[in-house]
């Protein structure tokens, strides 16, 4: 009776514990999940945040929210370590996809946004009036660097490209007509040297006329030669640019796929301890079911005393009537107690084995469970270390080049 009721109230708890982290599993993901929506929908969330952010800046919304999340599950969660970490697994890889879809929500938005920043520029760099462009530059050149700096890396990297190939066939357009200057100096020159061959005849003025003509010739062949140099000092960097850009991108994958292959061995990792939590519940039913197995074998043996001592009684009732029956039943009765009580040794010596083998098990399976956990700890410990370490490396190198493309794009501006 008192076995019965342990594991009514084993299965009590683990309908309890199971029932109260799925309860408040659903209740955090919904909450979370709807902060996330309004996120994502281009709305003003609990403590100003709003789409498009830059990926620190999501980053460091998307980290407050799981650390708020963390602390209210410390605080509710009710169960067994193994079974609260196991729905707390499960949630926060449902909030990863959650969390997923924010950022590419983000990265939408910032691509239109950058694509709005990014037709001024184009718009500026298509115009051939040069008194409003010289009076339009500097506002353009500061609303795209705004824009940009409030830009995620990826968006960035396209607005960046974009905005350096629409210069750069802006400078080669300047290059064509530079060149179409060039060549139409050139004929002037060479219709000049031929009117000075024809002036040679002429008078002393029109020998200085055309001397002076010459000069200007030569200053004009100089400016154009110098203008040449600078566009192709603009396109060297402008080239030299787009290599850094493809760099930090092919950086950026391959810290995306490191994180990938991080959190596919920590699954894995939980896969492998629900497993061996799974044997130790089953050891723990087969001990159970040997506690039965003796329970039943007691019940037995005081079925056969109360059978000996029915026994007894009929033959004392029969003392008078059956003297001889009762010394052969006293015969037997005697024969019968010690059956009995060499089954019962044998019973409870097996009984005995039976629960030292399954406790030396248990206990096995305990130390081994016990290795494993501390192990997998330490795996754990160390795979989130170099994670982290991976992640913190990649935002100080894109960061490092950021701060470079904006130095770039200031001294551009500059220019």
């Amino acid at each position: 009776a008192n076995d019965g009721r342990i594991l009514t109230i084993k299965a009590a708890w683990e309908t309890v514990q199971h029932t109260s982290c799925g309860a408040l599993a659903d209740e955090l993901r919904e909450a979370a999940s709807s902060v996330l929506r309004e996120l994502a929908a281009g709305r003003q969330v609990l403590g100003g945040a709003k789409l498009p952010l830059t990926d620190d800046e999501l980053n460091a919304v998307l980290r407050d929210q799981r650390h708020t999340l963390k602390a209210q599950w410390e605080e509710r969660a009710i169960g067994d370590e193994a079974v609260r970490r196991v729905y707390w697994q499960e949630f926060k890889e449902a909030l990863v996809r959650e969390e997923g879809l924010v950022r590419a929500q983000n990265a939408k938005m910032a691509d239109q946004r950058g694509v709005e920043a990014l037709r001024a520029w184009q718009d500026w760099l298509d115009n051939n009036d040069e008194e409003g462009t010289a009076k339009a530059a500097e506002e353009i050149c500061r609303q795209l660097g705004g824009a940009m700096e409030r830009l995620p890396t990826k968006p960035l990297s396209r607005i960046g490209r974009a905005a350096v190939q629409a210069a750069a066939r802006r400078v080669a357009a300047a290059r064509g007509a530079v060149r179409e200057t060039a060549d139409r100096h050139e004929g002037l020159q060479r219709k000049a040297v031929s009117l000075g061959e024809r002036a040679a005849q002429q008078e002393g003025a029109a020998r200085s006329e055309l001397d002076q003509t010459k000069a200007e010739l030569t200053e004009a062949q100089e400016q154009v030669s110098n203008k040449e140099k600078e566009s192709a000092c603009l396109c060297e960097e402008v080239a030299a640019r787009v290599e850094e850009l493809k760099e930090a991108e092919a950086q950026l994958r391959a810290a995306l796929e490191d994180l990938d292959n991080a959190k596919a061995r920590e699954r894995e990792e939980g896969a492998r301890h629900r497993a061996q939590v799974n044997t130790l519940e089953s050891l723990q039913n087969e001990l159970e079911q040997v506690r039965a197995a003796a329970a039943r074998d007691d019940a037995q043996r005081l079925a056969a005393e109360r059978l000996a001592e029915a026994a007894a009684e009929n033959a004392s009732s029969e003392h008078n009537r059956l003297k001889e029956e009762l010394a052969k039943a006293r015969a037997d009765a005697a024969r019968s107690a010690e059956l009995l009580t060499s089954e019962k040794a044998a019973h409870q010596d097996r009984l005995t084995k039976v629960l030292d083998e399954h406790r030396q098990k248990v206990e096995g399976a305990q130390r081994q469970l016990a290795q494993e956990r501390e192990t997998l700890q330490g795996q754990h410990s160390q795979l989130r270390s170099e994670h982290q370490k991976k992640v913190d490396d990649a935002r100080q190198h894109l960061e490092n080049q950021r701060k470079a493309h904006s130095t770039a794009l200031d001294e551009h501006r500059g220019r």
